[in-house]
């Protein structure tokens, strides 16, 4: 406990070194009822606390609105301060009853008998008595009651009543009744009772929890919530109570020890770096290694590719190969056993010999709209021209019109014969019709 008290013996003041405490526990309460003026007047569900790694007696405990879950009521500081604990009761006893508790526990020690075993002479040991609320306990109650009130109280037990929730009642007619279930009834599991007054109810029976403060300093209660009472047991003032709402709700609980908070944790070691086969982690080659970093300082071994490792036993985080089994991220892997061959370059071209000739080239193929021209557009084109030329020539020579005027005749020169003139112009004639 890191507490420092300074202690000063004339004013007698204590300082903590802590004053707020360290946080135990935080829950959730599905509901809470503040009440006054009865030590047990506040509850709280049992099935909020039921199964909890922590006992609400003897502890520090504030409550806070679950609507406002920071507003603690009273402050962890307020309850260290004046060593409020909780007080607690897990059954519901009534303050009439509460009187008459010594004299029921003097009628049950009387009837279960000394605890001598009969004819030995032997105590057998303490006799267990009936718990508070149950039927025995019940039929005691009015038994003491009987004897305090000098009246007659008979005692009845039923396993249901109408209107009356389970547990052990008062019935106006001065009746002493043991009601054992109750179901379906809106009187189930309170306090209320229909012509009838409930004297106690057992711990199975009791849906709830009743908390009170060992302790009430004058300045309680401290820091309510606006115009709400949120005061645990009973704060001795019911002017106070009254000036409040104080509706029943859910609330959320925090217990406090009186400590200091604690330091912060250390870091996580990192984590193991071992190696990981096929799903199979963490593997040591030595076995040496394996056994310093498990719990039971043992390992077990695996064969992967007929080398043998060890296993380290009940280390956390260890896997196995099986489906889905993947190797943690931080482990090392086995390098592949034949390491694959290195890439050769590609094989370069022998260079040509010097004293070869160069290889003829191939022959150069023409283009085929190249080819289609040269084969048949240019000899159609050459054979279409001398068509041309020799229809135009012909044209031109048969045509007289295109041959111009003929020439004018000859005359015949003095001296020259008939005979001669008509040879020359026989000779014409047959020089126009060669030439036609």
């Amino acid at each position: 406990m890191a507490i420092a008290f300074i202690l000063n013996v004339g004013l007698g003041v204590v300082v903590r070194e802590c004053p707020n405490g360290r946080l135990e526990h935080t829950f959730n309460i599905a509901s809470y009822s503040p009440s006054c003026c009865e030590r047990d007047s506040s509850w709280v569900l049992k099935s909020s606390v039921e199964g909890a790694p922590f006992t609400l007696e003897g502890s520090y405990l504030t409550l806070a609105p679950a609507t406002q879950p920071q507003k603690e009521m009273p402050t962890s500081a307020y309850l260290l301060e004046n060593a409020m604990t909780v007080m607690t009761r897990p059954y519901y006893l009534s303050a009439e009853a509460e009187t008459l508790v010594s004299a029921i526990d003097t009628i049950l020690t009387a009837e279960a008998g000394s605890g001598e075993v009969a004819g030995s002479g032997e105590v057998a040991g303490p006799v267990a008595l009936p718990a508070l609320g149950t039927e025995a306990w019940c039929e005691a109650l009015a038994t003491a009651k009987q004897a305090a009130s000098g009246t007659l109280v008979p005692f009845q037990s039923t396993p249901s009543s109408n209107g009356a929730p389970a547990g052990c009642l008062s019935h106006n007619d001065g009746r002493v009744i043991y009601v054992a279930t109750c179901t379906g009834h809106a009187n189930c599991g309170t306090l209320t009772c229909s012509g009838c007054e409930v004297l106690a109810i057992s711990d199975a029976m009791y849906p709830y929890v009743n908390v009170w403060y060992s302790t009430y300093p004058d300045s309680y209660p401290e820091g309510e919530l606006g115009s709400t009472n949120f005061s645990i047991g009973a704060n001795r003032n019911r002017a106070v109570y009254d000036t409040y709402g104080h509706p029943d709700g859910a609330v959320v609980g925090r217990i406090y020890s009186d400590r200091c908070p604690m330091p912060p944790s250390a870091p996580p070691p990192p984590p193991v770096e071992a190696l990981c086969v096929d799903g199979d982690w963490p593997l040591f080659a030595d076995e040496r290694a394996a056994n310093s970093v498990s719990p039971v300082n043992a390992s077990h071994a695996h064969v992967h590719f007929d080398i043998t490792y060890y296993m380290p036993d009940s280390f956390p985080g260890t896997t196995h190969t099986g489906p889905g089994v993947v190797c943690p991220a931080h482990a090392s892997h086995h390098p592949p056993l034949v390491p694959p061959p290195p890439h050769s370059p590609p094989a370069h071209p022998p260079p040509p010999d010097p004293s070869a000739p160069p290889p003829t080239p191939p022959p150069s193929r023409m283009d085929p709209v190249v080819s289609a021209l040269v084969t048949f557009l240019i000899p159609a084109a050459v054979l279409v021209l001398l068509g041309v030329c020799v229809l135009v020539w012909m044209l031109h020579w048969r045509e007289p019109g295109l041959r111009g005027p003929p020439p004018p005749p000859t005359k015949v020169a003095s001296g020259t014969t008939p005979s001669a003139m008509t040879r020359a112009t026989g000779s014409q004639v047959r020089f126009s019709q060669l030439a036609l």
